[in-house]
C-alpha cells in the first residue's frame, strides 16, 4: 500500500477486482493477489475475511443497489458464519491458512452463488 492509499480506497479497488472476477473480467489469480496482502502464498484467517467481506458486500449491492454497501461492523456476525461454513470445505488439509490451489475451490463456490443470485434479481 502506498502512502496516498486510503483504507477507503483500498476496499474499493477489493471490490472492483472480485466484481470483475464474477462477471468473468478478471480471474482468479487476480483476486488471489488482492487478497493475499502480505503475498506469502496463502490466506490467513485476516484475509479470507476480508475476501468474504467483500463477497458479501457485492452480492448486498447486487440485491439491493440503491443502498450503499454495508460495513464490517455490521457484516461482522455473517462473516463469521460463512467463514465457519466454508473454510473447513476450503483448507482441505486443515493448516489453518488457504493456499492457492485449495483456493480454487473457494472460486468455483463464489462463482455459483453469484450466479443463483444473479437468476433471483
Amino acid at each position: 500500500m502506498g502512502c496516498c492509499t486510503s483504507k477507503q480506497d483500498t476496499s474499493e479497488i477489493d471490490r472492483n477486482v472480485l466484481a470483475d472476477f464474477l462477471n468473468n473480467q478478471e480471474n482468479l489469480r487476480a483476486i488471489w493477489k488482492q487478497f493475499n496482502k502480505n503475498d506469502d502464498d496463502v490466506l490467513d484467517r485476516n484475509e479470507f475475511d476480508k475476501l468474504l467481506f467483500t463477497a458479501l458486500q457485492i452480492f448486498c449491492q447486487e440485491r439491493d443497489p440503491d443502498n450503499p454497501p454495508p460495513s464490517r461492523e455490521a457484516m461482522e456476525p455473517f462473516v463469521e458464519k460463512l467463514r465457519n461454513e466454508l473454510a473447513p470445505r476450503v483448507d482441505t488439509n486443515g493448516d489453518g491458512v488457504i493456499s492457492f490451489e485449495e483456493f480454487k475451490t473457494f472460486g468455483e463456490y463464489l462463482k455459483k452463488e453469484y450466479e443463483k443470485l444473479q437468476k433471483q434479481g
